[in-house]
């Protein structure tokens, strides 16, 4: 007979096994796992202020138009992988700027002296999911105005020194503006004199002449005889105005001169200060006072475009050059002369070796040479030239003479073709050197080049016969 207890264990065990059938039923019913929805990131906004602002530290009532702003992102599911931005209008999907980057710096393009700018920022996860709720900040702006300038080497070199130019004088200058210098609607200017007050009150008053805002240059022509100093302001969309600029300042000047006749002696000898009379003497007694004389020893046009307009006034220049001749500004203008039929009488002792002096050594594209056989010929207490041409007498001088450069005689890079005539030459250390040339070798001479100072051959015959020969006999048609 099967005892109580055994009965009972028997029932538990099958109590058990119906429990585990059960359970094992239940798992094997076919249920879809749904995953997490994509979370959208977080956005977040700041600034950065200098170190030195005390801790405090709370929004201005107003601020520059220039914005250094900061952001980040959180994507609690994902990494943020960029962001976009917007100014004020973020109706479209068109506003907005996607950038990788986590800052940058903006102009807020202020167009009223007060205004109130709102930045917004959004993060995108990796998942393509955007943040619905922007970062955003709003920017009390006042509009800063704007700044002009002139070029800083025309700061440097032509507003404290005395200028001499003819009735054309091209100015460029730099305008800037805090608010983006697209603010920068206006410019103005007055030409004025050397007795215009440079009083900031009386600058109202001025008759201001309005520019365009592009280009930025201004050429004036048709100047009359005297003394100038223009002023020049700009105004931005705002109406802000900048502080007045002049030219030139209180210890330099700008004189204009009128060209008469169509010869014109320049004077860009500052090594040998005594050799103007030389040439004008001469020139004086063969024009009189018919001739325009432009002194550049200490600075020539300094843009290269009023050289050409001031050289399209004469047929025939004497240029008087010394070791630092201002070829480099002068040589656009050269060129254009003597591309259009001018002739050029030039004596210039400009090649040499730095820093034995201020010499140039450039060979520039008007020079009637291709290559330079020596430089810096001693100083002599006497020299002897030897003609090389039948039309030239040979020529000496006893003076404490500049340095001289030799030669190989060549058409002008500007022609191209052609060829230039040896027409005097000197012997150092056993080799002989030309010194002088014209080009073309025959017909008409269109420039005649001396690579010493003819005018220290002032002898019978020197400068005094060399000089009117070129003029009336060389330069003839």
């Amino acid at each position: 007979m099967i005892s109580k207890k055994i009965i009972q264990y028997l029932c538990l065990i099958a109590l058990s096994i119906g429990v585990m059938i059960a359970l094992t039923t239940g798992c094997s019913v076919d249920k879809v796992s749904e995953p997490y929805e994509n979370s959208v990131p977080e956005t977040h906004l700041f600034l950065s202020f200098p170190d030195t602002l005390p801790d405090s530290l709370a929004m201005p009532d107003t601020s520059t138009s220039t914005k250094i702003v900061h952001w980040y992102g959180d994507d609690i599911d994902g990494e943020v992988v960029g962001f976009y931005h917007a100014w004020d209008d973020t109706s479209s999907d068109t506003a907005w700027t996607y950038t990788t980057e986590n800052m940058d710096t903006f102009h807020v393009p202020i167009r009223e002296t007060y205004g109130e700018f709102t930045f917004f920022v959004k993060a995108v996860d990796n998942e393509g999911a955007v943040d619905l709720t922007p970062a955003y900040i709003t920017f009390p702006i006042i509009n800063s105005p704007p700044e002009i300038r002139w070029p800083v080497d025309f700061e440097l070199g032509y507003m404290e020194v005395d200028f001499v130019g003819f009735d054309n004088m091209t100015f460029s200058w730099v305008g800037t503006d805090p608010d983006g210098d697209e603010t920068i609607v206006k410019y103005y200017y007055h030409l004025g004199d050397t007795l215009t007050p440079l009083d900031t009150a009386y600058f109202d008053s001025l008759e201001w002449i309005e520019l365009p805002p592009e280009p930025t240059s201004l050429s004036l022509t048709d100047l009359t005889e005297g003394t100038y100093r223009i002023f020049m302001k700009a105004q931005d969309i705002a109406s802000s105005e900048s502080e007045v600029i002049y030219y030139p300042d209180t210890s330099g000047s700008w004189e204009v001169q009128e060209p008469v006749g169509d010869l014109l002696y320049v004077d860009d000898n500052a090594y040998w200060t005594g050799s103007e009379h030389i040439y004008t003497d001469i020139l004086d007694s063969m024009y009189g006072t018919d001739y325009s004389r432009w002194k550049i020893e200490e600075r020539a046009y300094y843009n290269p475009v009023d050289v050409i307009t001031a050289f399209s006034n004469f047929t025939t220049i004497v240029w008087n050059g010394g070791s630092s001749s201002h070829f480099s500004e002068c040589s656009s203008g050269i060129n254009n002369f003597l591309l259009s039929g001018g002739k050029i009488f030039l004596a210039t002792t400009y090649f040499g070796q730095p820093p034995n002096y201020n010499a140039d050594s450039t060979i520039y594209s008007f020079m009637p040479f291709d290559s330079v056989t020596i430089t810096d010929v001693g100083r002599p207490y006497t020299y002897s030239y030897t003609s090389l041409h039948e039309d030239y007498p040979d020529l000496y001088t006893e003076r404490w003479i500049d340095p001289v450069f030799g030669f190989i005689p060549a058409a002008p890079e500007i022609f191209g073709q052609g060829t230039a005539a040896p027409l005097y030459k000197i012997t150092h250390g056993g080799d002989d050197h030309i010194v002088a040339t014209r080009y073309p070798d025959t017909g008409t001479a269109q420039m005649v080049m001396f690579s010493f100072f003819i005018h220290e051959c002032d002898g019978d015959p020197g400068i005094n016969w060399i000089l009117p020969f070129v003029l009336t006999e060389e330069f003839a048609p």
